[in-house]
């Protein structure tokens, strides 16, 4: 749910290895729009100024595929905020994003996925259905192919509630399942994965 403990941060700035007032964040919203109650985007970049930092609002709506390496390669950090995981994958094929993220072109960069968009990085985002909190009729996609940073997939807002359809099915999944609560995050360097 973002950087939301002091564990989560030290981690954060660990891995970006720079002063908050240097690093160059972008800060993507975009999977925000079907939510009805978007509060939790302006309670995410409340929290990214009180650490010092000065988010760069990058919108997919408005990215293009010839443009995108130009409006992205500066950052150091790109911040994928939550919402409808379906609506993000959709922006993301359309915007160009998608194949930023999978060229290697972003590989200097520290990618940072809040809810939609850590499960943005699974294989596959099906397990986005699992609640039914995100209706994905607001896009029409050919595939759920995730950007497969990782070779596993999260689970995001796990709690007490979830427990009997996260074991029921992650059996259908071709990997390992991480059930992530609000406070947990996950880092993953060289395929090296730390549960904080």
């Amino acid at each position: 749910n973002g950087l939301t403990t002091q564990a989560i941060q030290t981690a954060f700035f660990e891995l970006v290895s720079k002063k908050s007032a240097d690093i160059k964040l972008a800060f993507i919203p975009t999977a925000a729009d079907p939510e009805a109650d978007k509060t939790f985007v302006d309670q995410t970049i409340k929290q990214l100024l009180e650490l010092g930092l000065a988010p760069t609002m990058i919108d997919l709506k408005n990215c293009l595929p010839e443009t995108i390496v130009q409006t992205l390669s500066s950052f150091d950090v790109i911040y994928v905020n939550g919402g409808n995981t379906f609506y993000l994958l959709y922006w993301a094929l359309k915007s160009g994003f998608y194949e930023y993220m999978k060229s290697g072109k972003a590989d200097h960069q520290l990618y940072v996925g809040s809810s939609a968009g850590s499960m943005l990085t699974n294989p596959t985002i099906e397990v986005a259905y699992w609640k039914g909190w995100a209706d994905p009729s607001v896009v029409k996609l050919e595939n759920l192919h995730g950007l497969n940073l990782v070779d596993f997939y999260i689970f995001a807002h796990y709690g007490k509630q979830w427990v009997d359809i996260v074991n029921e099915k992650k059996k259908t999944l071709n990997g390992e399942l991480y059930a992530l609560e609000d406070k947990q995050a996950l880092s993953v360097i060289n395929k090296k994965v730390n549960l904080i």
